[in-house]
């Protein structure tokens, strides 16, 4: 063995070997590696004894005690007697999002899809990567680095996280240390200017400024959006309504990092769609009920709504489904004053 002090005598031997211990097993680790760690970390350079050229025997007329090389017996019962010391402690990075980022898409989605983001950066001393973020699509995710041998130097990790448009803080961390990254996600078409429905039309008598347009979905005798009572029971329950489904889209985002497939998140969203209008409906009116189940009828042959295989049947594509299943309805929206036009 060598002490710590005469390392760089050794670095270019390659009959030497450099052991680091971490998590009280040894490790054989690279010179780098060994030279990198902190002088608390338990070290070891091993070396093959050579008389002429070792430190010991330069040494040895300064001492009574003539040196010798370590015998393999004598190496291997050090390092099973090995003491505790505390664990080499991981590094981690986030390279990409890096902090103060914004992110940018331009395409024909609609403004709240998800949209994927390839977060990577690098680790050292750990095999996991635990992985959190939090914003509009919020939910976690572990990255295995595998059998890789770890603990020689900083290894790159990488993982799709999907996200819909808005801020988000991204956490890493490996063992007790850990990075932060904010950063926001814009997609382009979310900027244009919504335009006022089909459906609806502005008119001061409404409570919100609209009325539906005669003879279409929202026109009724039932549906009196000049009326303060109606509207604002109508809007907690859609507000409600619109809640369940942002919890829907942080599902959505951790089934897809989970690995599940286009077809089972959409089987997922839709048969929970249709369970959020049954709660919704049981706050309503009988009559109010009898008019939104009648108009599904008509389109799906069920008073709740589609299945998964119709969606796909019409839209020929899972993700599709997804999309339109998740899309919120603008009129109803803006009718009751939880959106408008920008």
């Amino acid at each position: 063995m060598i002490p710590h002090n005469n390392v760089e005598l050794f670095r270019y031997r390659r009959h030497c070997q450099f052991w680091v211990l971490n998590k009280k097993q040894w490790y054989k680790t690279t010179f780098s590696d060994f030279k990198r760690q902190s002088r608390d970390t338990q070290r070891i350079l091993l070396a093959p004894f050579q008389p002429q050229f070792s430190y010991y025997a330069e040494n040895a007329s300064t001492s009574t005690q003539k040196k010798r090389g370590l015998t393999q017996r004598e190496v291997q019962q050090f390092f099973h007697h090995v003491p505790e010391s505390e664990p080499v402690q991981p590094t981690v990075y986030i390279s990409y999002p890096s902090n103060g980022s914004v992110i940018t898409f331009t395409d024909n989605k609609a403004h709240n899809a998800e949209r994927r983001v390839a977060a990577r950066g690098s680790v050292s001393a750990s095999q996991w990567v635990n992985l959190t973020w939090e914003g509009p699509s919020s939910s976690d995710a572990v990255v295995d680095i595998g059998k890789r041998p770890y603990m020689h130097g900083a290894m790159s990790w990488s993982k799709e996280i999907y996200l819909s448009p808005g801020k988000y803080t991204l956490t890493a961390k490996a063992g007790q240390m850990t990075q932060v990254s904010h950063f926001e996600v814009i997609a382009e078409n979310g900027n244009e200017k919504i335009s006022i429905p089909i459906g609806i039309y502005a008119d001061e008598k409404g409570v919100y400024g609209y009325l539906p347009k005669p003879g279409r979905r929202y026109s009724s005798e039932l549906y009196d959006f000049s009326d303060i009572e109606f509207v604002q029971r109508n809007r907690k329950i859609r507000l409600d309504y619109l809640l369940g489904s942002n919890v829907l889209e942080k599902a959505i985002s951790k089934m897809r990092n989970e690995g599940a497939s286009s077809e089972q998140i959409a089987s997922r969203v839709v048969w929970q769609r249709n369970s959020q209008k049954v709660e919704a409906r049981s706050l309503m009116t009988q009559q109010e009920v009898d008019i939104l189940e009648s108009g599904n009828i008509k389109r799906y042959g069920d008073p709740v709504g589609p299945t998964p295989q119709q969606l796909f049947e019409k839209y020929n594509d899972w993700d599709l489904v997804i999309e339109k299943s998740m899309k919120k309805d603008p009129e109803i929206n803006m009718l009751l004053g939880i959106q408008s036009t920008k």
